[in-house]
């Protein structure tokens, strides 16, 4: 799988194995699955998807990546 957001920075301080959330549209279908096949999943009760930041790494959207205060475990 090809990733999927730009890195922010070389000097991040997100560790590879740290689960981000982000956002992905209804109609986004092909990212949708692209975040599945990555080991991403859906959080229903904060509405985002959550993947591994080290798999989050395509240039383009890195926008979507949102803090959240919340947990979850994949």
């Amino acid at each position: 799988m090809g990733s999927l957001f730009y890195r922010q920075s070389s000097q991040t301080s997100i560790h590879d194995d740290t689960l981000v959330g982000i956002t992905v549209g209804y109609q986004e279908k092909d990212l949708q699955n692209s975040v599945r096949k990555g080991g991403g999943v859906w959080d229903k009760e904060q509405k985002l998807r959550f993947l591994k930041y080290g798999k989050a790494v395509e240039p383009g959207p890195a926008e979507r990546i949102v803090q959240t205060d919340k947990a979850i475990s994949i």
